[in-house]
């Protein structure tokens, strides 16, 4: 004879369980947030379904209303890392199982348009005006007006250069005092996102353009390796382009929350995860970073490698062998020509352009202090491309002494 009462015990045990189960797995469990290109389609669909169902112009509100104390000065990195942290409450709230990945733009940061970010798979193809088809199509929002999410990529169908994660690591590993480190990242490779897509990304309302929080959770992560290399503590004080001095006790509006208490992201119970679409890459060449910058920033010039004769390096070394042997490449100069480049495709690391003035100023952030580190970002990008530029020279010559012994014994043998 079954015990209905024992049963019902039974029942209220296991739903108890239950309870106790989800919530040690939603509510105090560590947040994972991976790199986007690492999420499953179905978890990309997760994130886009749950953003989408977002207070996206309350968010905007907060951004821009915050405008001055977040940007062009210390409180930066700490305020936004409030401000993400709180849309990933939001999102959670929406579906416990999705967190906020991030987005490695320095990975892809020679050529971004060609990113799958850039998709209707992810968030959107269009390069110029409101994003038409995929997820985002027409997608509206209120703030601060009734408007579309767009973007405006500055080369009309392409994007040009984001800062390399070579020379994003330069600054992390050399970067001491504080508010120079956050003034290194927060001008430049920071700016340059937001500029160089345009549009939306390039205004205060970039809050409701789902890169935007993408990107600021891998400034955020940028921020976090500083802190590990630093001490999650090093918040120097020090006044930025306005006259205000912030503290670990300066209070980050509207979340009720004082820098210290976002300073440690164990406290905050998340973690980033590395990328594992490079576990198979070779580990860079450790760089330093250059003692006295380039003072000009005028555009380099593009030469052609070109010898003698007027043949490219290219023309030469696919030229049948038959064909050389009347070709004469005695002093040719094919392998001592450099300099072609740095904003250019033809550029082995590409350089970002230098930022836009009104976008600086928009931002608080001082036109002499950008520029002066856009010099010294020029002769580390100078220096790069050489050291590419010599390897590669050095395969030519090495080429070219294989062909010319081949030339001699074809010659030998006539």
């Amino acid at each position: 004879m079954i015990d209905i009462n024992t049963s019902v015990d039974t029942i209220n045990i296991m739903l108890l369980v239950s309870i106790l189960v989800y919530c040690t797995v939603f509510l105090t469990a560590v947040r994972l947030r991976k790199e986007i290109h690492d999420l499953k389609p179905n978890e990309v669909m997760a994130f886009i379904s749950a953003y989408k169902q977002l207070p996206l112009d309350d968010l905007i509100r907060t951004h821009t209303e915050q405008a001055t104390a977040a940007h062009g000065t210390p409180e930066f990195f700490p305020w936004h890392r409030a401000f993400i942290l709180q849309m990933e409450d939001m999102l959670m709230d929406i579906d416990p199982t999705v967190t906020l990945p991030y987005w490695n733009w320095s990975l892809e940061s020679e050529l971004p348009h060609e990113s799958a970010m850039f998709t209707d798979e992810y968030f959107g193809s269009t390069t110029q005006g409101c994003i038409q088809g995929g997820h985002f199509d027409n997608f509206i929002l209120n703030y601060p007006n009734t408007h579309c999410i767009s973007r405006s990529f500055d080369l009309e169908d392409k994007i040009s250069a984001f800062t390399s994660d070579i020379v994003l690591r330069e600054i992390i590993e050399n970067s001491d005092v504080y508010d120079n480190f956050r003034v290194a990242i927060e001008a430049i490779p920071h700016g340059n996102v937001h500029v160089n897509i345009g549009g939306d990304m390039a205004t205060m309302a970039s809050a409701g353009d789902p890169l935007f929080y993408l990107h600021h959770a891998f400034v955020d992560k940028i921020w976090l390796e500083y802190q590990l290399k630093n001490g999650p503590l090093r918040y120097d004080q020090r006044v930025g382009t306005q006259s205000i001095q912030m503290d670990l006790n300066t209070v980050l509006e509207p979340f009720s929350k004082t820098v210290f208490d976002v300073m440690d992201v164990e406290k905050l119970d998340y973690e980033y995860v590395e990328p594992l679409y490079l576990m198979n890459l070779d580990e860079p060449e450790e760089v330093v970073m250059p003692t006295a910058p380039i003072v000009s920033l005028e555009l380099p010039k593009v030469e052609d490698n070109i010898i003698s004769s007027g043949d490219t390096l290219e023309e030469l070394l696919s030229m049948p062998t038959k064909d050389l042997l009347n070709h004469d490449i005695s002093g040719a100069s094919v392998c001592t020509s450099s300099d072609t480049y740095l904003y250019t495709e033809e550029a082995w690391i590409r350089m970002p352009y230098p930022i836009q003035e009104h976008w600086l100023k928009h931002m608080n952030l001082s036109v002499v202090g950008a520029r002066n580190f856009e010099r010294v970002l020029q002769g580390r990008y100078e220096e790069l491309n050489n050291d590419k530029v010599t390897k590669t020279r050095k395969d030519c010559i090495d080429r070219l002494e294989q062909k010319n012994m081949l030339l001699g014994l074809f010659r030998e043998l006539e």
